[in-house]
């Protein structure tokens, strides 16, 4: 099980500090990229990218919200790795990567 969500892909992403404060911010809620910006102090197209690669690891994707807001929240893998008991392991390899 925890094979198949810690990929590559999913390694290489959590190997940036702003990505993982990304991911534990959006553990606790969805977020636009401009709200990510604001917190993290830091432009929004570097957010952007950020969420892009999240997104390609498959932890985070975008939710179409009625507004012209897009949010993104953790995916169903994402869910599994930050709300569960893999979180530990999951910051240990990130960290040795």
């Amino acid at each position: 099980m925890t094979s198949e969500i810690l990929d590559k892909k999913v390694i290489k992403a959590l190997n940036v500090d702003t990505r993982r404060d990304i991911v534990k911010m959006l553990s606790r809620r969805p977020y636009t990229a401009s709200e990510l910006s604001k917190i993290t102090n830091k432009h929004v197209t570097t957010i952007s990218q950020h969420l892009g690669t999240l997104e390609q690891s498959g932890l985070v994707h975008r939710k179409e919200s009625t507004n012209k807001w897009k949010y993104y929240e953790l995916s169903d893998k994402g869910e599994k790795l930050f709300k569960t008991k893999y979180y530990s392991w999951v910051v240990v390899l990130s960290l040795s990567a």
